[in-house]
C-alpha cells in the first residue's frame, strides 16, 4: 500500500466516525430536546435537597403551596435558618440550637421589622420603621408593647411606657427641641406635665404650649388645677 492510499483510507475512516457519531446523537436524542430552538439554560424542579453521604438532609429549596423557601438545618437536623417568600414578601428566620425561632427579619407594609424572641418564641424586642421613622419596642409575655422608643423627624422623639392595656402611663421626650415629662392615669388622661407641653384650654378650646420650666397638674376631667409658673 502506497503512502497516498494509506492517507486516503485514514481520512475516510475519520470522516465516517464523525458522521456516525452525529447521526447517533440525532436519532437517540428525545424529540422534546430536538424541538427546542435554543439549548436548555436551566434545571426545573419543585424541590432541591442537599444531603450528606448518608442521605441526611442539611438544606432544602422548594415550593410549598405557592411559597418558595430555603431551609437550612444544623448537624442535629433541626432548623437553623430559613428564607421564605410569602405573598411576594421575603422573610428571614433564625433558629437556636434547639430548633426554636429566635429572630426574624420581615417586611410589613413595605417597611422592615426585625424581631427578637425568647425561648418560647414570644416576641420580646422589635426594631422597625413606621412611616419611615425608627421605633424600638419591648414586649411583655402577652405580646403587649410596654416600652416604645421612637423618633419623629418633624417633632422630636421620646420614650413611652404603657400598661398592660396599652395605655400611656409615662412619656419622656423632646418636642420642638424642648424637653418634657408627662404622667397619665389609667384612662390615658394626662394628669401631670413638666416642661414643654401642648395643652387644650377646656373653657375656650384654644391650645397653648407651656414653657420648658412649667409644671401643670390636671384633674380627671382635663382641667388644670394647679400650674407654675
Amino acid at each position: 500500500m502506497s503512502k497516498n492510499q494509506f492517507l486516503l483510507i485514514l481520512s475516510v475512516a475519520i470522516i465516517s466516525a464523525f458522521l456516525g457519531g452525529m447521526l447517533g446523537v440525532w436519532f437517540l436524542m428525545p424529540p422534546s430536546v430536538l424541538a427546542q430552538d435554543e439549548p436548555q439554560k436551566g434545571i426545573e424542579a419543585q424541590e432541591f435537597r442537599v444531603v450528606d453521604e448518608e442521605g441526611k438532609e442539611f438544606a432544602m429549596l422548594g415550593v410549598i403551596e405557592g411559597d418558595v423557601g430555603l431551609l437550612m438545618r444544623n448537624v442535629e437536623g433541626r432548623p437553623a435558618a430559613a428564607l421564605v417568600v410569602n405573598e411576594g414578601r421575603a422573610g428571614l428566620h433564625l433558629y437556636g440550637s434547639d430548633g426554636t425561632q429566635k429572630a426574624t427579619l420581615n417586611i410589613a407594609d413595605d417597611e422592615p421589622v426585625f424581631t427578637l424572641m425568647d425561648g418560647d418564641e414570644n416576641s420580646r424586642v422589635a426594631i422597625l420603621l413606621e412611616n419611615g421613622e425608627p421605633r424600638i419596642a419591648l414586649y411583655d409575655l402577652e405580646g403587649n408593647s410596654r416600652i416604645v422608643l421612637r423618633l419623629s423627624d418633624s417633632s422630636g422623639g421620646g420614650l413611652v411606657l404603657q400598661d398592660d392595656n396599652l395605655r400611656h402611663r409615662l412619656i419622656v421626650g423632646i418636642t420642638e427641641n424642648e424637653p418634657m415629662l408627662q404622667f397619665y392615669d389609667q384612662e390615658d388622661g394626662l394628669r401631670v406635665a413638666l416642661g414643654t407641653t401642648e395643652l387644650k384650654n377646656q373653657a375656650t378650646g384654644s391650645t397653648e404650649i407651656r414653657a420648658p420650666s412649667s409644671l401643670v397638674l390636671i384633674d380627671e376631667d382635663g382641667k388644670v388645677v394647679w400650674s407654675a409658673p
